[in-house]
């Protein structure tokens, strides 16, 4: 059975324009977008990897390795992703925000918040290219960032509707918002996965000894 999330992920991946159109007519207030789309989402991708990170591990170069992940370590390992996930859209809608209102823009947030919630799913579906063990996160980022960076180029004219002549200029700060939040997330998720996060000598461990002890019983 095709459901309308179904048809939209299938439009957004070959007909993104006709797919923003559909989505911009919808009435899905906050609510409804976290909890029919984002979250489902998150942890569908979240379960995926998890069992995936459980039975073939993730290979580490820097240490010619295959790290193996307990059921404990990859539970709390995408928990802690999904909370960022969550955080990185919640954050980019507020900042993109910031910048649509400097454009003389002034309307709600919630046409950014499903620009943001909407575009971002091909990121977190290439996500499930890591079920690979030897698949770097860092190709599944700039894939994932890629698609997005594709499906918002027709999705910022018509969920946010600028005036022409600075639509272009809010597809660039759109595109800088989702680099620089996902680049982050990144940075902090696929340094652990291959083991180049040293909790116990780090500035979190010296300053906080018992709250990286905590992190590091579930995650190690």
């Amino acid at each position: 059975m095709v459901t309308p999330m179904s048809m939209f992920y299938i439009l957004l991946a070959f007909n993104p324009r006709t797919a923003w159109e559909k989505m911009a007519l919808t009435r899905r207030g906050y609510g409804r977008v976290f909890a029919c789309h984002l979250i489902p989402l998150i942890l569908l991708v979240s379960v995926a990897e998890g069992i995936g990170l459980c039975h073939w591990g993730k290979w580490q170069l820097r240490f010619l390795r295959i790290k193996e992940f307990t059921p404990t370590s990859a539970m709390s390992y995408e928990l802690v992703q999904a909370g960022l996930f969550l955080g990185m859209v919640v954050f980019s809608t507020f900042v993109l925000q910031r910048i649509v209102e400097t454009f003389g823009q002034r309307r709600s947030s919630l046409p950014t918040f499903k620009l943001m919630a909407y575009a971002f799913t091909p990121f977190f579906i290439a996500h499930l290219l890591n079920l690979d063990p030897k698949m770097s996160p860092w190709v599944s980022w700039g894939l994932g960032v890629g698609l997005t960076v594709w499906v918002l180029y027709h999705g910022v004219p018509q969920m946010l509707q600028p005036d022409p002549p600075q639509t272009f200029g809010i597809y660039l700060s759109a595109i800088t918002v989702v680099v620089l939040a996902s680049g982050f997330i990144r940075i902090m998720t696929g340094t652990y996965l291959l083991g180049e996060m040293d909790l116990p000598h780090s500035y979190l461990s010296h300053h906080y000894p018992a709250f990286v002890g905590v992190v590091g019983k579930y995650l190690n």
